[in-house]
């Protein structure tokens, strides 16, 4: 079992192989991954397997919009806002070690499964930890960041359906989800947004996507632009979250959201040269939201 009360600031790259290696090379895992399957003829189809994770979380370590430094940003971030609930709104009647240590976790792992290939081995990482790899038997931590991973994406019911109520009863999770959202300033998170798009090769502006399929955002990843997913960012709200003191905290994180949609129009549209007329065509649509 590994040391999970380490201090984030102590993990490198060698520890969070070591973790991982340990996690992806559990059988329920092994046996659900394609890449572990793709090898399957192999007599060295583990050690191919494990020196794919090595390189995994390497890119994971390097990455800055979602890997370890997107991690970093989302506990100081969830930290905070627990620290905060726990002094002004009490929530919480103090902040426990185990606690901190939940989001934590929860905020390491929540997206390493993407560095795995896009869309792909999603659920694996805290499939595991349920699974007694990380922590010890019966140990409630794990539920607790199995929660806060699994739905960590959810913004709202128009978007992703209806959430459970599990997640909607969990005050952690809230905060984790709520940190995840706004771990870094509304601009910073545009941005970063944006430079997600850019490694994807996403178009940034398609205007021959008609208005009514930009907002069917569920199963409608075909037809989506840049534009399209910073849209994500204007419809959620406070009524995302489910406790009045993450809906405070929220409110005051997005107070100058509505300044980014300038910022979109004069500045990242002109840095991408497009046409004055596909300009208005943006304007509006950010207008409608």
């Amino acid at each position: 079992m590994f040391n999970y009360l380490i201090d984030i600031k102590d993990i490198d790259i060698d520890f969070l192989v070591e973790i991982i290696a340990s996690i992806v090379s559990f059988p329920p895992f092994m046996e659900r991954s394609d890449f572990y399957h793709q090898n399957i003829n192999s007599s060295a189809r583990e050690t191919i397997f494990i020196d794919h994770t090595v390189g995994v979380v390497n890119e994971f370590y390097k990455n800055t919009d979602h890997g370890f430094a997107h991690s970093v940003n989302v506990y100081n971030r969830a930290k905070k806002i627990a620290e905060d609930i726990a002094m002004h709104d009490q929530m919480f009647n103090d902040i426990k070690d185990e606690t901190i240590h939940i989001l934590k976790w929860s905020a390491i792992f929540h997206d390493i499964s993407r560095f795995y290939g896009k869309n792909k081995n999603r659920g694996f990482i805290s499939k595991a930890l349920v699974e007694d790899v990380f922590f010890y038997k019966n140990d409630p931590a794990k539920t607790a960041i199995f929660l806060c991973i699994e739905r960590h994406d959810w913004f709202n019911t128009r978007i992703d359906g209806e959430l459970p109520d599990k997640f909607k009863r969990n005050p952690i999770v809230d905060i984790f989800r709520l940190a995840d959202k706004t771990s870094i300033s509304p601009l910073d998170e545009l941005k970063r947004y944006y430079k997600t798009g850019k490694k994807y090769n996403t178009i940034f502006f398609n205007p021959n996507i008609p208005i009514s399929r930009r907002f069917e955002f569920k199963d409608n990843l075909k037809e989506r632009d840049m534009i399209t997913f910073f849209l994500l960012i204007f419809i959620m709200n406070e009524n995302s979250f489910f406790f009045n003191a993450t809906r405070r905290i929220y409110m005051e994180w997005a107070i100058n959201k509505e300044d980014l949609k300038k910022y979109i129009v004069k500045d990242l549209c002109v840095a991408e040269n497009i046409p004055l007329n596909q300009i208005r065509m943006i304007n509006e649509i950010l207008n409608m939201v």
